[in-house]
């Protein structure tokens, strides 16, 4: 559903990865694109890797219909992206509507930083060590888990009261869409939002009040 979300969304059927998340080691950028090729939604959809992030530029938006970060290792994505230099190609291109979809560690990196990627069960290694966690900030202050599973929300509680940022919690079915109104739940599964005050579990179709 969430895959379908994005590509209804696209301004032509073509889509520019950002695979940088993956260790090249464990996960190469091919292993992406073929992952990626396979999901249904983008059979049809034609996928072209960006291989260098210093490559990122509005020639290269023109040329696709949408950009999907893939997932991988959080921090290695964010320092990737940070060292680019190419951040403000990513914001600019949120704020003018074009679609980008972001998958787990892609995700993770639209929150206002990316310390919750540190904080879960599944965290990732910070093995590039990174000590400046702030990411774009595109949820309106609130910070992404993903892969989330209802054991987590006192782990998460956890990470509110030490940090001072609500969470948005998505699992690994679903998803959050967000264009410039309220942002919304795609299905099938609930979205969970955590705050130092409550633990909200919103359904697919709920709109959050962020």
């Amino acid at each position: 559903m969430v895959d379908a979300c994005f590509c209804h969304q696209l301004l032509r059927p073509s889509v520019l990865v950002l695979a940088q998340a993956g260790v090249p080691e464990q996960y190469s950028e091919e292993d992406a694109r073929a992952w990626l090729a396979r999901r249904p939604a983008f059979r049809s959809i034609a996928i072209t890797i960006l291989h260098d992030l210093e490559d990122l530029n509005s020639k290269k938006l023109a040329e696709c219909g949408g950009i999907c970060i893939s997932g991988g290792n959080t921090f290695n994505l964010l320092n990737r992206l940070r060292r680019s230099g190419r951040s403000d190609v990513l914001l600019s291109a949120v704020q003018r509507g074009f679609p980008v979809y972001g998958m787990s560690a892609g995700a993770a990196i639209m929150g206002h930083d990316i310390a919750v990627a540190a904080s879960i069960p599944e965290a990732d290694p910070n093995d590039v060590g990174l000590d400046d966690f702030h990411a774009l900030n595109l949820a309106n202050g609130w910070n992404i888990c993903c892969h989330y599973l209802p054991e987590w929300a006192p782990l998460l509680r956890q990470e509110v009261a030490r940090s001072g940022r609500n969470i948005i919690a998505i699992p690994d079915a679903s998803g959050v869409f967000f264009d410039g109104t309220a942002p919304r739940v795609i299905g099938p599964d609930p979205v969970t939002l955590l705050t130092a005050e409550v633990v909200m579990t919103l359904p697919a179709g709920s709109r959050l009040n962020l």
